[in-house]
């Protein structure tokens, strides 16, 4: 593997959280409504990580979650 393959896939490691906040901000307005509504109504059972959204977020921006 070379630097520059090496440096892409450190760039795209990220910590949970990060992941979670870069998520927030790339919704659109209606979607940033369902999710406050989704966060309110299902409190402690709302696991963002599990929705089909955040999957296909960190799939097609070809993140990693760091350790």
């Amino acid at each position: 593997m070379d630097e520059t393959t090496k440096v892409c896939q450190s760039q795209n490691k990220k910590s949970l959280d990060e992941l979670k906040e870069l998520y927030i901000s790339s919704m659109n307005s209606l979607e940033k409504v369902s999710y406050e509504i989704a966060v309110k109504n299902l409190e402690s059972s709302y696991d963002m990580v599990k929705t089909i959204g955040f999957k296909k977020f960190v799939k097609n921006n070809n993140y990693e979650i760091a350790d």
